[in-house]
């Protein structure tokens, strides 16, 4: 490839035409052609023929530098869709003329440098692009929850509104009755079941309105509380069905925040952490215990 080039180089700088050329050395244009488009690779005695009709050295036609920029952008351009990329993407190949302007040519080869050096296959591909995809929701939902100081209002008020149609007495943390009330409030009933997955903590069946979660010997009193809360709060929130990353993760942050608004009612524990801070004795684990 670089000989084609380097041949096409000198040419024009002698300012012959390819006709021009071959007549000089008994060949066809259409053979020197070829050999300037990197199809034909011409022997040695034609390059020594070559060099003496360009008036240079044989070793100046072999020379493995590209003459130009242009001729090292050509050359790089056919390296990449000699690769992977292009039958992966299914991108059409692309043949540069003498109206190819240079800048789309860097702009080519700058596309083809950006991508990975392995080779990747569609479903590789698609797995890498879900990966940026759920990279650049968390950030943009990290962002969203710094502004809001982790502080979702409306999820406070609506759990608190829940506790209280549950009958929540509001001393201590929500007992299995408070969540079975809540499930009703909500028209759920929770129902332990043996032979869960071990990969599932929970399986809704939203046309009966019941919440399946494993026996109390697999999944404990505190655990069942989180795990039953979570599931409501899809429903308290009323979410709908996603099929993009980031309203997912949403939806999970939103209904695991319900989860713990549920366990930690707002009134009641802001209460008791003012005064704890004020004491200089503040825990977590006391909270836990309220």
């Amino acid at each position: 490839m670089v000989l084609g080039h380097r041949l096409r180089h000198l040419r024009q700088e002698a300012g012959l035409t390819l006709a021009a050329l071959g007549k000089r050395i008994g060949r066809p244009a259409s053979y020197l052609s070829q050999v300037e488009n990197g199809r034909l690779e011409p022997r040695l005695g034609v390059l020594g023929e070559l060099a003496g009709a360009l008036d240079c050295t044989t070793a100046d036609l072999l020379e493995p530098t590209p003459p130009t920029r242009r001729a090292e952008l050509e050359i790089e351009l056919d390296r990449h869709q000699r690769g992977p990329w292009p039958t992966t993407l299914e991108l059409p190949l692309v043949r540069p003329g003498a109206r190819t302007d240079d800048d789309v040519l860097e702009a080519l080869v700058g596309l083809y440098q950006a991508l990975p050096e392995i080779e990747v296959s569609r479903s590789g591909l698609e797995s890498l692009e879900a990966g940026d995809r759920a990279r650049m929701a968390n950030i943009g939902l990290r962002s969203e929850m710094r502004e809001r100081d982790n502080y979702f209002a409306e999820i406070e008020d609506l759990a608190a509104a829940d506790l209280a149609a549950a009958g929540y007495g509001g001393e201590g943390p929500p007992t299995e009755r408070d969540m079975e009330g809540l499930a009703g409030h909500h028209g759920f009933t929770v129902e332990r079941v043996k032979g869960m997955p071990r990969t599932a903590r929970s399986v809704t069946d939203t046309r009966r309105r019941i919440i399946y979660i494993p026996q109390r010997d697999d999944l404990s009193v505190r655990a069942a509380r989180s795990v039953v809360l979570q599931t409501l709060g899809h429903f308290a929130l009323a979410h709908a069905e996603t099929t993009d990353f980031e309203g997912y993760l949403r939806q999970r942050i939103q209904s695991n925040y319900y989860a713990a608004a549920v366990l930690i009612p707002e009134e009641a524990a802001v209460g008791f952490l003012g005064s704890a801070k004020d004491d200089g004795d503040l825990s977590i684990e006391d909270l836990k215990e309220r």
